[in-house]
């Protein structure tokens, strides 16, 4: 047999295959009205007090402490200074970020000012560096 023909069968055999990922399940509008009413039976058939009891004892359910609240002015973000800590260009920042190479420009220059959610975001990315581009790219594959 001829090594070309050995190898190119050690390669079909070693390559991987793609993960495949799960479908998402979009419920109909049948679904949709089942849980709707099923939900409305429960809500109506707790007291007060058993209402207020789950709310204790949810953990996702919690009052936010007025002294720890943040606000983050336009000007508190340098999207140049982050960008340039990481290392990245304008393009490369944007995508890892999938934020628009464009923007991102626009930012560093003056010509616009980043939405309260993406000046949330670039503290984030400011905060944990290369941490939180990683797990934004763990994400998005």
């Amino acid at each position: 047999m001829p090594k070309s023909i050995r190898r190119k069968a050690v390669a079909k055999t070693s390559r991987k295959a793609a993960p495949t990922r799960k479908a998402i399940h979009r419920p109909n509008t049948e679904e949709i009205r089942r849980a709707a009413e099923q939900a409305t039976k429960v809500a109506a058939s707790q007291t007060d007090e058993e209402v207020s009891r789950a709310l204790a004892n949810d953990q996702d359910t919690f009052e936010a402490d007025p002294t720890q609240l943040v606000t983050i002015q336009p000007n508190d973000v340098d999207a140049a200074r982050i960008r340039s800590d990481l290392g990245l260009t304008q393009a490369a920042f944007g995508a890892a970020t999938g934020i628009p190479h464009r923007l991102i420009a626009d930012w560093e220059q003056g010509r616009k000012i980043p939405s309260a959610a993406a000046r949330a975001f670039l503290l984030l990315v400011d905060e944990f560096g290369e941490k939180a581009l990683k797990r934004l790219a763990r994400h998005a594959a």
